[in-house]
């Protein structure tokens, strides 16, 4: 359930919502029918389901944008 303040509620359990975790990731997708040699290179964050925070600090990591052309963001963005 997509709500406006930009949570990403479990419809079943409600005290559950998409959140952004701190532990970045990094991976090498190849094509599945090609290999290694159509391979590219991703990096991020890890995306989880959670419980919701009810502190401000913590709510943070669980509050999405949503666009126009169907991307979701985390409203937190990352440092590099």
């Amino acid at each position: 359930m997509v709500l406006q303040s930009g949570y990403v509620y479990s419809k079943v359990v409600q005290q559950l919502v998409l959140g952004r975790s701190e532990q970045k990731i990094t991976a090498r997708i190849s094509h599945p029918v090609y290999g290694r040699s159509e391979s590219t290179s991703v990096a991020g964050l890890v995306v989880c389901v959670q419980r919701k925070f009810t502190n401000a600090a913590g709510s943070a990591n669980q509050l999405w944008t949503f666009t126009a052309d169907g991307n979701i963001t985390c409203q937190v963005r990352t440092s590099n």
